[in-house]
């Protein structure tokens, strides 16, 4: 039996008309300022009809709204599956996750999974709420719900800011994807506007000139690739995925240049940079003592680019050595961090494009901390500027304002 739903009038400033049920019959008219009425509704084949009535009278528009809900209501159910967050998850994986960087398509890979766990593989987009939303970060956050491994494991809000972001970047996508029929994958995002955790102050150390010194030390005693690798991540400012996965055709040693491209990049950000001397020396070094050419890999392992794992552990080996404090979060991050600090004189449009960064903004809101000594360097700029010294204006340097101004 079809349940009977009573139109209802939709709250807000504008006068508008509800008919019929969501995602079913659903049927909306409106009153636009200086336009006048409209209707908005989906044909049986998920076609969106939305355009003018070309008259005024709101109760002829409510019944022209009460028909369209009706006939539509008695409609045949299409024969077309109904997208679920599982075949949602699925075209988002084929057509929207493969054009990502490694690192991002196995965040996915891992991600999405957590979702249909918490709920339902079968669950119609369209339906998920605010509880569906708070009930994950509750079980996310102590490790009810957990990639394969970590079950049980608590998890900082940075975690589930990662994974709520992408829930919201596949529902975002399906309101403009198309389904095949004329309409598009999901009508509107249900969970937009809600808030997503963020960590209040999360850990960022940077690596210290001096923790450099001991880094480098350290590297270079157990091999003259780990150095390059220590040195190519300090100078650089890059992403240790990138560095690891650098070929020898990446690099223009007689014009000191370096590729980094865009197929290993998180955000598929191909770009040259210009090469550091330091840098320039290791790689020299290292092309005559492995003889390597072209498109052989600059850290090669059997064959392969060294991996993730490889990465990981060279780091925990090298800081071990180094004496770097563990539980702090450095990693080869710290690197980068401290590269944006330490280049904060230069223009925020070259830096972006010398660490690899996908904003100006992201440098600022991320990357950069507060410096002391940089904003007294700035007070001081500012008072040769104006003309003072230690908060006394120079009367010599006083110029008088015309009364016009």
């Amino acid at each position: 039996m079809t349940r009977q739903t009573t139109p209802t009038i939709a709250k807000g400033k504008a006068w508008s008309y509800i008919a019929g049920e969501k995602g079913r019959n659903r049927v909306r008219v409106y009153e636009r300022a200086q336009y006048g009425l409209w209707i908005d509704y989906r044909t049986e084949d998920g076609a969106r009809v939305r355009h003018s009535l070309g008259y005024s009278d709101r109760g002829r528009a409510k019944r022209e709204a009460d028909d369209i809900a009706a006939k539509f209501g008695r409609a045949p159910a299409s024969a077309t599956p109904a997208v679920t967050l599982r075949s949602l998850f699925d075209i988002y994986e084929r057509e929207v996750s493969r054009e990502k960087s490694e690192s991002a398509r196995g965040h996915d890979k891992r991600t999405l999974p957590l979702f249909l766990e918490a709920f339902g593989r079968d669950r119609r987009p369209e339906s998920l709420n605010r509880r569906d939303w708070d009930s994950y970060i509750h079980r996310r956050r102590r490790g009810d719900i957990a990639v394969p491994g970590n079950e049980g494991k608590h998890v900082r809000d940075r975690v589930l800011e990662q994974d709520l972001k992408l829930l919201l970047a596949v529902l975002n996508w399906a309101e403009r994807a198309g389904s095949g029929r004329g309409g598009y994958l999901l009508d509107r995002n249900p969970l937009r506007g809600l808030e997503v955790p963020r960590e209040v102050s999360p850990r960022r150390p940077m690596l210290t000139e001096a923790q450099l010194v001991a880094l480098r030390e350290a590297a270079a005693s157990m091999s003259p690739r780990a150095e390059l690798f220590v040195v190519l991540a300090w100078y650089t400012g890059h992403r240790s995925a990138s560095i690891r996965q650098l070929r020898w055709s990446d690099v223009d040693l007689t014009g000191a240049r370096i590729h980094w491209r865009g197929d290993v990049d998180k955000i598929g950000y191909d770009h040259w940079n210009p090469l550091h001397p330091t840098a320039l020396e290791l790689l020299k070094a290292e092309r005559a003592r492995s003889s390597a050419i072209g498109e052989a890999w600059i850290f090669d392992v059997h064959g392969q680019a060294l991996s993730r794992q490889g990465v990981r552990s060279m780091w925990r080996r090298i800081a071990e050595k180094a004496g770097i404090p563990e539980g702090e979060r450095h990693g080869w991050h710290s690197c980068r961090r401290a590269f944006a600090n330490r280049l904060r004189n230069a223009s925020l449009r070259d830096l972006k494009d010398l660490g690899g960064w996908k904003t100006e903004q992201t440098v600022v809101a991320v990357y950069q901390q507060p410096s002391e000594s940089a904003q007294r360097t700035a007070l001081l700029a500012l008072s040769a500027a104006t003309g003072t010294t230690n908060g006394h204006t120079d009367e010599g340097s006083q110029k008088q304002i015309p009364a016009s101004a």
